[in-house]
């Protein structure tokens, strides 16, 4: 089965059906029973609804990292003249480096910061911060059952 694109309507409706849901747990990532109710709104299989949902996230992700470079005069010029590239690959190694940084440092203000310090070779924190979106990603994937 060949799923299309959501409409304008359906859109709106997903987004609107999500921040209702989520309200009460904000902090939370929606599951299951959100993305079927969600799905019967629309009269979308849930497939269609967890897969929309992630690619919305994705985008939202993209979009949020895209303003904070962009805000960040610093990071633009270091990009520009021949810094880190954000974004590059990682090895294997980094990434379970990265995830054993994580439970090291708490969440707090300077997180990225000393999570990119303890990387070798060091990271830059707006791209420990593309990583972590990454792996929520990956996260939010395998809870939804999306096989890309």
């Amino acid at each position: 089965m060949t799923s299309r694109e959501f409409t304008e309507g359906e859109h709106a409706v997903f987004v609107d059906a999500l921040s209702e849901a989520t309200a009460s747990i904000p902090l939370s990532r929606p599951g299951a029973e959100v993305f079927a109710n969600i799905a019967t709104k629309i009269g979308r299989p849930i497939e269609e609804v967890t897969s929309h949902a992630y690619r919305y996230f994705i985008k939202l992700q993209s979009s949020a990292l895209d303003l904070q470079t962009n805000l960040n005069p610093t990071l633009s010029l270091n990009l520009e003249g021949g810094g880190s590239q954000v974004g590059a690959a990682w090895t294997a190694e980094d990434d379970i480096r990265f995830e054993k940084l994580l439970t090291v440092h708490p969440a707090g203000e300077d997180r990225w910061d000393k999570i990119g310090s303890a990387m070798t070779p060091n990271k830059p924190p707006i791209e420990v911060r593309q990583a972590y979106s990454r792996l929520l990603a990956d996260v939010f994937k395998i809870e939804c059952g999306i096989d890309e």
